[in-house]
């Protein structure tokens, strides 16, 4: 006999405890095949029940991201809105021309993220610092090379390096020239001749812009 088994047939105990009942047979009264698992069976009742929580939750997801998104399209809306601009408060580009600190069309070189101060909770805490360089400018003298800001709160002007753009721009409080997204700022194929036709039909010259040589 082995050592450990405590039968004469070779086979531990521990092995007999751990083996599955084996199940009666009709002919020999014993088998050692184990018996199959039962599969899990859901009554229609319970089956429609799940079915009905996963379609709910399903339409809940997708009516929050609805919402979501169509509160943020509705906040970017403007008023005015073509196929070329955003939107303005001003019925004309003149009109925006008049009511602007600064006019000038030029190339996008360098932009960069800085820290603010939202203006409400959840508002973003950045704004966007882009660099231009000046190709023609109205209303007031420019250097070649200046910054503005743009302080959009999710609504995207969309600005690229190297990219031409029609810029209106303001000052603000800290002296900084700044343009908005419900306004004539847009970039080049967005029909700026447009808005420089209407310049010139009113009598608009172009101003000077000052470049470094000038400054010395």
């Amino acid at each position: 006999m082995d050592e450990g088994t405590g039968n004469g047939h070779g086979i531990a105990v521990a092995e007999l405890r751990d083996a599955p009942e084996p199940a009666h047979s009709a002919h020999s009264g014993v088998s050692l095949m184990p018996s199959r698992a039962r599969p899990l069976m859901l009554d229609v009742d319970t089956l429609a029940r799940v079915t009905m929580r996963i379609t709910f939750l399903t339409t809940f997801f997708i009516f929050i991201l609805v919402s979501t998104a169509s509160n943020a399209f509705a906040q970017c809306d403007c008023m005015g809105a073509s196929k070329d601009v955003r939107g303005s408060r001003y019925s004309t580009a003149y009109e925006e021309f008049k009511n602007a600190d600064a006019v000038f069309y030029g190339q996008v070189v360098e932009m960069k993220m800085i820290d603010r101060k939202p203006v409400r909770e959840g508002a973003d805490n950045y704004e966007l610092e882009i660099k231009f360089r000046v190709e023609k400018a109205w209303r007031r003298d420019l250097d070649q090379y200046l910054t503005i800001r743009e302080y959009s709160d999710h609504c995207i002007i969309g600005f690229n390096i190297a990219g031409r753009w029609l810029v209106y721009a303001h000052f603000d409080d800290d002296k900084n020239l700044r343009t908005g997204y419900c306004t004539r700022t847009r970039i080049v194929y967005k029909n700026v001749d447009k808005d420089f036709k209407e310049f010139a039909g009113h009598g608009e010259k172009q101003t000077r812009i000052i470049k470094k040589l000038d400054n010395q």
